[in-house]
């Protein structure tokens, strides 16, 4: 993945996170609302993103998380507070979310084709430079994220929520 493509990645992650939590004031403070049930995780020297299994109120300050891409053939594991927060995954719906509280309910219009939503904006930007066609379901049939989105995909979304690189 290009520096370009992560960059956007995490402009659009913070832009999501502070709609869906505009009660807060801070990122930070936005991350911590954001942990619980399928919050992404990074544990310190580990490459793989976990998924916390429970809430976060747990007994002990210890919590149950599981690797992203696991199966139910592998073992769960138990960690301490000692992780950063990503936040939880984002979905269309929660990118609709951080799109409509920025620009307003009537900005767009969607249209459903080929199992994917093809989402146009409604002024302010031409339609090829803002408009995405976004995938609902990966190869395995699992829920298509953000960062499963072409590249292209991922630019117009940066942009509708205010990149301009």
């Amino acid at each position: 993945m290009s520096k370009d493509l992560k960059e956007i990645q995490e402009f659009v992650r913070k832009k999501v996170v502070m709609a869906c939590h505009s009660e807060c004031s801070t990122y930070k403070e936005a991350l911590e609302v954001e942990l619980g049930f399928g919050c992404r995780v990074k544990f310190p020297n580990v490459e793989e993103v976990y998924l916390m299994l429970d809430n976060k109120f747990s007994v002990g300050n210890t919590h149950l998380f599981a690797r992203e891409d696991f199966d139910r053939t592998q073992d769960y594991c138990a960690f301490t507070r000692d992780f950063k927060i990503i936040g939880q995954p984002l979905t269309l719906t929660r990118i609709l979310n951080a799109i409509n509280q920025i620009h307003g309910k009537d900005y767009h219009k969607m249209l459903f084709q080929d199992n994917s939503l093809l989402y146009i904006p409604s002024y302010k930007y031409s339609e090829a430079e803002a408009s995405f066609k976004w995938k609902f379901l990966n190869k395995d049939r699992s829920e298509a994220l953000f960062q499963d989105q072409t590249e292209g995909t991922q630019i117009s979304v940066a942009r509708l929520l205010g990149y301009n690189k």
